[in-house]
């Protein structure tokens, strides 16, 4: 009986020793499952942003086919869909023209060189050819009567180095060896698709009766547009033509100046404009248009670690998480205080890491801080610059 009651006591201690490891470890566990669950939290409002740049990207490309979105594919031309309102063009042109060519480019949806079935975008031709410098010259001219007491061919004060100021006359050159320089209406010339073009002298001999029959008789010549002059055709079409060398439904328009300016205020599309957003507020389809840069612009944004965004929890999460307290912070068990074990050492190297910490994340919301300000300064110099 005496036995039983001895063996019955000495449990006790042996439970006492097992107990402070495994407080230890539920205590670091879960303050690792706090910083996760923290940095969960922090993420959910980038991650929706990352969603609705996907859904709406992906909606754009599903029924980019249907018409809806995308509108139909301009085979003859490009459409007109902006239009710089204090430019001269404004005047002429209109949103919903169809452009079939600039000068002898020809702005018409054509297979590639050597290809059937790859298609060279007509806006690349627009580009290319509005923004390149210098400008390349076409080897076609127009046949103009410049020997005729009736005619302006005979003068040449619109010519360089002494150029007349009269807007209404410009300084064209033969296209023959002697380049010689005559001043003509560009309008008469320019604008008229029944003047016969040539690239030679001997071109407007042999077809002058056929295709300038509406002139008098006296001495022809291939001229074109002295490269100063800076004389731009613009070809619109009201649908029916898919040249630019055809007369039916066409018209020219005439742009004296450099070509960027017409790239910088024309803004044109190979695609036809929606009837979904034709029907819709412009404001709707201003906010539809910009969805897609909105939204991953304020998933970059949130992601900053500033303490007011997401960014900033999210810092501090994963600072918690690479970070967590010492093991040996935790209060210490009463077995372990009567075998001599102290939780000094612990609870300093726990203060040195919450330290560091803190450092870091201050460091980053200053840092950021600073640095959103130096750009919002410079953008607001460069601003007033260019007023």
């Amino acid at each position: 009986m005496h036995v039983e009651l001895g063996q019955s006591r000495s449990p006790p201690s042996l439970n006492l020793s097992s107990r402070p490891a495994s407080s230890t470890v539920s205590a670091v566990k879960s303050f690792t499952d706090a910083a996760y669950t923290n940095a969960r939290v922090a993420a959910a409002g980038p991650f929706h942003n990352v969603i609705l740049l996907l859904f709406a990207v992906s909606a754009a490309a599903a029924v980019r086919s249907t018409g809806l979105v995308a509108g139909r594919r301009m085979d003859h031309g490009l459409l007109v869909t902006a239009l710089d309102p204090d430019s001269p063009l404004s005047a002429y042109l209109s949103i919903g023209d169809v452009l079939t060519g600039v000068d002898d480019v020809d702005l018409a949806y054509m297979p590639r060189m050597g290809t059937a079935d790859e298609f060279e975008e007509a806006e690349d031709r627009w580009t290319a050819y509005l923004t390149g410098f210098p400008p390349s010259m076409s080897p076609l001219g127009w046949c103009a009567r410049v020997n005729s007491d009736e005619g302006m061919g005979r003068i040449t004060a619109c010519c360089p180095p002494i150029a007349d100021t009269d807007p209404n006359i410009s300084c064209f050159n033969e296209l023959s060896p002697s380049r010689s320089m005559h001043c003509f209406d560009p309008l008469t010339l320019l604008t008229q698709t029944k003047v016969q073009r040539c690239d030679a002298p001997v071109a407007c001999k042999d077809g002058v009766a056929e295709a300038a029959a509406t002139y008098l008789s006296g001495e022809w010549a291939c001229v074109r547009p002295h490269a100063d002059e800076h004389l731009l055709r613009i070809y619109v079409s009201n649908g029916q033509t898919i040249s630019i060398g055809q007369d039916r439904g066409i018209r020219v328009v005439l742009w004296r100046g450099p070509g960027i300016e017409v790239f910088e205020q024309v803004q044109v599309s190979r695609y036809a404009p929606p009837w979904l957003l034709e029907i819709l507020p412009s404001s709707i389809v201003l906010f539809l248009t910009y969805i897609p840069s909105v939204t991953l612009s304020l998933f970059f944004f949130n992601l900053l670690p500033l303490t007011p965004l997401d960014g900033g929890a999210l810092l501090r999460a994963l600072l918690d998480w690479f970070f967590p307290p010492d093991p040996h912070s935790v209060p210490v068990e009463l077995g372990d205080l009567e075998g001599g074990r102290s939780g000094t050492a612990g609870r300093r190297q726990s203060r040195q890491r919450a330290r560091w910490k803190q450092l870091i994340a201050s460091g980053a919301n200053s840092g950021t801080f600073v640095l959103m300000a130096v750009y919002v300064m410079l953008s607001g110099v460069r601003w007033f610059r260019a007023l």
